[in-house]
């Protein structure tokens, strides 16, 4: 981050303050992105960011948020009552 500000990449600095689902793993770093518009964004400039990684280390991922089953939690809620909370992120 600090990098992509000090080389005036203002672009890829703000589609990265964003992100939250980063793996830092042995050889690699996994960007897992829902933002359709992010994703699409990072990859046209994976190149760059690999660059600013010091190698062709960063994979960018195309992930999505499962939603809950309002269905499903419904039922388990009739269930187990107050026992079950359902939290959303």
């Amino acid at each position: 981050m600090k990098k992509l500000r000090e080389n005036n990449e203002p672009v890829l600095h703000g589609a990265c303050m964003d992100l939250n689902d980063i793996e830092f793993t042995g050889d690699a770093i996994n960007i897992t992105i829902e933002d359709e518009a992010t994703f699409a964004l990072l990859n046209k400039y994976k190149e760059t960011l690999n660059q600013y990684a010091g190698n062709s280390i960063i994979n960018i991922l195309r992930g999505k948020k499962i939603k809950a089953d309002v269905n499903k939690i419904n039922r388990l809620k009739a269930v187990l009552g107050d026992i079950l909370t359902v939290e959303e992120t």
